[in-house]
């Protein structure tokens, strides 16, 4: 080999490296990544120059500066690949950035003494150019911060190394290729750097340039021209794993396939042997274990898993998706969880606030419907029904005021309710209507509570705004017998007993 050959090797890894670099620069990309390429491939070409510059000068002083000032540059490529290797998976966030000068610090001491190599001899010892045609060729003993500057380089390339093989599994099955290329284009700077560092090569080319020529070539075809695919599905990833809503994935047979942080609290799955559990499996096992309740909300697709594991209960709706591969046909399933503790707790207060008179405290009319539907059924009977109408509300609010009215209201329903037995239920259906629904209750028995009633109400003091209601009871004893036909019976006798009929009381 001669000098014309090796400048032959490098012109055109130059030309290439030099084409990168443009490209580079052209992306007009502010992600970390970009930079820490854009200075990787400036210290490479900046190397490339050097070792061309080696074998067209001449002079032997000039030849050894050349030969210590590509040092400078060496010294900052395996800090650019590091950075890159950990900006491309996202890592960046959780590296410690007062940690980033330290990466600089012996490549910046290193390129000081390179520049000023004339002045020392803490690179090279001694240095002797023993020929300079047809090829140029030199004795080399380097110095102890030649080898500083060897195990940092080293060392940090063999971190970027570890990230990519620790990270690798992160990647999905289409992106893993490129981190293969990275790990290969890594593997061939530490080979053949190696084999510079121990002389075991005897051309005159620096082997451990054409490594880093090599790791640099292969970084960009797969860092830069898939970046946004592979950042895409690291970022995927992270957020899968992170999401406040519970993910699971599962196979065509219903096995569990992988699960988000958040699903594997909530379920407590196991770290080992997860793919072999059946998902309604794990889900009859938590509700044997008393941990989880299921029902179906109404009107809703799903259904909602009440989890009683910790102080108080915690709602989550699940729905399941299915996951179609390349075929119509689902390969199998997502289930979301999503926290509707809130919600829920909201709705059953709204429905608790909802049913009730907000100025005797009673059931409201609404209340009363669902009581009643709850009620209609055989095992109820017999359900007495009385209906009560209080007397002289209008004229008490006409002469007393509204005030008054509403206290009038609130004696009859304390009244009412206190009169009520445990197992009835007290409802306020209108501005002065209530009613009590007695299950397994008998006329007899309702007619006793009406005596019950008017006899509290007559022991009250004396006065203009004494209160006094009419009541009429009507009793259900076949299941066949029509509910609605039992309470107009019933309002029918409440409009007897306050001595006038329907039809006049209601005008």
């Amino acid at each position: 080999m001669t000098n014309v050959s090796s400048i032959l090797i490098y012109s055109p890894l130059f030309l290439i490296t030099l084409i990168l670099l443009a490209s580079s620069i052209r992306r007009k990309d502010e992600s970390p990544a970009s930079t820490y390429c854009v200075c990787f491939y400036a210290s490479l070409s900046c190397w490339f120059v050097c070792e061309i510059l080696y074998f067209i000068i001449t002079d032997p002083w000039w030849i050894r500066y050349v030969s210590d000032l590509k040092l400078a540059f060496i010294a900052f490529m395996a800090p650019f690949i590091f950075l890159l290797i950990i900006s491309f998976y996202k890592l960046d966030r959780r590296f410690p950035r007062r940690l980033s000068p330290l990466l600089f610090a012996i490549p910046a001491v290193t390129a000081v003494l390179a520049v000023a190599s004339p002045l020392h001899s803490l690179l090279r010892e001694r240095f002797e150019v023993l020929s300079l045609y047809p090829l140029t060729t030199a004795v080399s003993v380097r110095a102890i911060w030649y080898y500083v500057h060897l195990v940092h380089s080293q060392a940090l390339a063999g971190c970027a190394a570890a990230v990519i093989l620790v990270n690798y599994k992160n990647l999905p099955a289409s992106c893993r290729r490129g981190s293969s290329f990275m790990l290969l284009g890594l593997l061939s700077y530490f080979a053949l750097s190696s084999m510079e560092t121990l002389n075991l090569d005897n051309s005159a080319l620096d082997l451990t340039l054409i490594g880093s020529g090599l790791c640099g070539f292969m970084f960009y075809f797969y860092i830069l021209v898939n970046w946004g695919f592979n950042y895409l599905n690291i970022e995927r990833r992270e957020i899968f794993q992170y999401l406040d809503e519970g993910v699971v994935i599962l196979d065509g047979e219903g096995r569990l396939i992988e699960a988000n942080q958040s699903a594997q609290k909530l379920f407590m799955l196991p770290d080992k042997q997860r793919e072999l559990i059946s998902f309604n499996d794990l889900l009859d096992t938590l509700s044997e274990r008393r941990i989880l309740t299921r029902r179906q909300p109404e009107g809703e697709s799903g259904e909602d898993l009440c989890f009683w594991g910790g102080a108080f209960p915690v709602f989550y709706h699940m729905r399941r998706q299915p996951v179609y591969g390349r075929g119509r046909v689902p390969d199998g399933k997502c289930v979301i969880l999503t926290d509707v503790t809130n919600d829920r707790l909201f709705m059953e207060r709204l429905r608790e606030v909802a049913g009730i008179d907000p100025l005797t405290g009673l059931p409201n009319r609404y209340r009363y419907h669902e009581l009643l539907r709850d009620l209609d059924s055989a095992e109820n009977l017999p359900l007495s029904v009385i209906v009560g109408d209080v007397n002289g509300l209008k004229r008490t609010n006409d002469i007393y005021g509204h005030y008054e009215g509403d206290a009038l209201l609130k004696a009859v329903a304390a009244v009412l309710h206190d009169c009520c037995p445990p197992e009835g239920y007290v409802s306020r259906i209108g501005g002065d209507e209530f009613v009590l629904l007695l299950p397994l209750h008998g006329e007899d028995e309702a007619k006793a509570v009406i005596d019950r009633i008017n006899g509290a109400l007559a022991r009250m003091p004396d006065s203009p705004t004494r209160p006094s209601i009419a009541l009429g009871c009507a009793t259900k004893t076949g299941i066949f017998e029509n509910i609605s036909l039992l309470i107009n019976e019933a309002d029918v006798r409440m409009y007897e007993n306050k001595g006038a009929s329907p039809g006049e009381a209601r005008v």
